[in-house]
C-alpha cells in the first residue's frame, strides 16, 4: 500500500505512565511505545530483514580505516515537525546530550544511552549535512547502538524542558496529545 498523509495513530498501552515523554532522555518501554513514531534516528534496523541496518535520517555513513571516526551524510530537506530544518547541529546536540553525565538537565538520560555514547571524543559538523563522530577507541557496537530504536535525534532549537511534554520530531507522526492513565 502507498503511504498517505493524514489519519491518527492511537497508542494504548498497559505500561506505567512515563515520567515524561522526551525520548532523547528516556527509553523506557512506555516512552518508546508512546512517542517513537514521532521521531527518527540516524539509522534503523530494517523491518524487512532481521539484523540489517539501514539509513533513516542519514542517507549513508562511512567508517575510517582505524574504526574510530564515523561520518554520517544526512538526508537533505528533512524538517522537524515545527518546520525548522534538521541538520548536523541537531546530531551534535543529541549525541552530546546523551553522553554528558555532568549536566543537570541531562541527568535523567538512562545509563544505557550514556554508556553507549561515553566513548565519543568529538562530534564535528563540517557542514549542515555532515556529522563526524570521533570515538576514543574502536567500537564495533557503535553502529548497532545508533540504529537501536530509542536512539532518536532531538531538536537543538527546542528547549529541553519543552520536550518533556511536547515532543518535536522528524518521524512519520506528529505529536498531538498524551493523556496519562
Amino acid at each position: 500500500e502507498q503511504p498517505r498523509s493524514g489519519g491518527i495513530l492511537t497508542v494504548n498501552t498497559s505500561y506505567p505512565d512515563p515520567q515524561d515523554i522526551d525520548l532523547v532522555s528516556d527509553h523506557t518501554v512506555s516512552t518508546v511505545t508512546i512517542i517513537r513514531p514521532a521521531y527518527s534516528g540516524l539509522l534503523q534496523y530494517d523491518p524487512l530483514q532481521q539484523g540489517k541496518i539501514i539509513p533513516e535520517l542519514a542517507e549513508r555513513w562511512d567508517v575510517s580505516p582505524d574504526g574510530k571516526v564515523y561520518t554520517f551524510y544526512l538526508k537533505k530537506g528533512v524538517r522537524w515537525h515545527d518546520g525548522k530544518p534538521f541538520s548536523s547541529a541537531d546530531v551534535k546536540f543529541t549525541l552530546e546530550r546523551m553522553g554528558d553525565p555532568n549536566d543537570p538537565e541531562k541527568i535523567r538520560i538512562l545509563v544505557a544511552k550514556r554508556e553507549s555514547m561515553s566513548g565519543i571524543v568529538n562530534v564535528d559538523t563540517p557542514d549542515a549535512d555532515t556529522a563526524k563522530v570521533t570515538l576514543q577507541l574502536r567500537r564495533g557496537s557503535f553502529i548497532p547502538w545508533i540504529a537501536w530504536g530509542p536512539m532518536v535525534m532531538g531538536p537543538k532549537h527546542v528547549p529541553i524542558a519543552n520536550l518533556a511534554n511536547t515532543p518535536v520530531g522528524t518521524g512519520a507522526f506528529k505529536f498531538k496529545s498524551y493523556s496519562p492513565g
